[in-house]
């Protein structure tokens, strides 16, 4: 059973969600301070539907501590929802509880998995944009991954740093400026995987309207016609 798991009251709730789209999200090793990547692989979960797995320990701890980062990349926001819906579903514990307090903030919808009699999270499920992310704790000991989950949904929707800008590891790309019709697709970006270098990523974030991923193709769907700016951020190095 999951009535708890209502796309529909999701979907009324959901604005930055439509707003933003991540393209080829990698994570490079430096994202948690104190935490060493240990492994990583890209399996194929349906056609043309990748999930990356990342499995992150702590570095000089006397016990085994192991965070096991999952993301999914799907097309537009609906599918990341209908994605974190099948999660769920496929959880051993049924009829997770809404992230609330701490991680009430958190992504678009999310859901987690704490201890009982504890005020650890010990699992996070959530939905960013086109992006579904599990965060759980695997090793020996159990660690909060709420922080984690926070971190990496803040490199979704926050601004880089300005060391990161620096750096040129985050770089602001010229606004993709177009015309746009009511609910008539409009491109924005033509050729996805020749914008962003294989080794970085790309985040798109817009005032109004809904990004949406056609093959190569980033598009949006827009309410309102007129003029309308999208801001385009790349991630990486070349």
């Amino acid at each position: 059973m999951d009535s708890g798991y209502d796309t529909k009251q999701w979907a009324a709730k959901t604005d930055l969600g439509q707003r933003l789209f991540i393209y080829n999200f990698t994570m490079f090793g430096n994202e948690f301070s104190g935490w060493e990547l240990v492994n990583s692989v890209i399996t194929e979960i349906e056609p043309s539907v990748s999930q990356k797995i990342y499995i992150w320990k702590k570095i000089k701890a006397k016990d085994e501590q192991l965070v096991h980062v999952s993301i999914v990349e799907r097309s537009y926001w609906q599918h990341a929802q209908l994605q974190l819906k099948n999660e769920l579903k496929h959880c051993m514990r049924p009829d997770l509880p809404k992230g609330k307090g701490k991680t009430a903030s958190l992504g678009d919808v999310r859901y987690i998995g704490d201890l009982p009699d504890s005020n650890q999270v010990a699992a996070v499920f959530f939905s960013r944009g086109n992006l579904q992310i599990t965060i759980r704790s695997v090793g020996q000991s159990t660690v909060d991954v709420v922080k984690f989950a926070k971190a990496m949904d803040g490199r979704f929707v926050k601004p880089p740093t300005k060391a990161e800008e620096k750096s040129g590891f985050a770089k602001k790309i010229k606004p993709a400026k177009i015309t746009a019709k009511k609910e008539v697709k409009t491109v924005v970006v033509d050729k996805l995987s020749k914008f962003v270098p294989r080794s970085g990523w790309l985040r798109a974030m817009s005032d109004d309207g809904e990004l949406r991923r056609d093959d190569d193709t980033l598009n949006c769907i827009y309410q309102k016609g007129g003029k309308k700016e999208i801001e385009l951020m790349q991630f990486g190095k070349e």
